[in-house]
């Protein structure tokens, strides 16, 4: 909903004031001529061949908070409408084709090399106006691997590595303690992709 500033009544304001319909923990992205593998995975949109795709926009990781509004309406998207998006991909180009409002929600993300902020926010604001969207996008296919040693991708491995040594145990070795290791001592964080871990009844 659009709303008037209170400092200039000419000025329109969008979404000021209001609960946020998605709140996303990754950027959310323009995918157009970004590299990202399911930037076109919309079905029965019934598009013209020579017709552009309707706007979309992703986050990747579907961890997400979406409002029972936003919930609706995809679901007669999809039921009435039969139109389908890939998962990560649905919400926010859902939210952008209904005008609500969606946000992304930083949080730190620890990364396992010592970068200079300079190279840090080349690879990670590669894309257009040195934002996550369009060519040299950090959700490119080429750009993924970057992500691994993050603690908040999809495939990002330092997320178990770090996890695991919070727990007193090896990068490597995820079945027992080794000897000698120490629990590390860490501020607050997100860590993402953990699945389980093995033999962990002392812990």
């Amino acid at each position: 909903m659009m709303k008037r500033s209170r400092k200039n009544k000419s000025v329109w304001k969008c979404g000021v004031d209001e609960p946020a319909d998605l709140i996303t923990l990754n950027p959310i992205f323009d995918v157009e001529n970004c590299g990202w593998v399911f930037s076109e995975d919309i079905t029965e949109y019934n598009i013209r061949d020579d017709a552009p795709l309707p706007p979309r926009r992703s986050t990747i990781v579907t961890a997400s908070r979406l409002s029972r509004r936003l919930l609706n309406i995809m679901h007669q998207e999809k039921m009435e409408i039969h139109h389908s998006i890939f998962t990560e991909l649905f919400p926010p180009s859902i939210a952008l084709h209904y005008g609500l409002k969606a946000v992304y929600a930083p949080h730190p993300i620890y990364l396992d090399r010592s970068w200079p902020p300079a190279t840090v926010n080349s690879v990670f604001n590669g894309g257009t106006d040195n934002t996550t969207s369009g060519p040299g996008s950090p959700f490119d296919w080429d750009n993924e691997h970057n992500h691994k040693g993050s603690t908040w991708y999809f495939h990002a491995e330092f997320a178990g590595d770090l996890w695991r040594r919070w727990l007193g145990l090896s990068k490597s070795e995820k079945k027992g303690a080794k000897e000698g290791a120490s629990r590390l001592c860490l501020r607050n964080l997100l860590v993402h992709p953990i699945k389980w871990e093995e033999n962990l009844e002392n812990y």
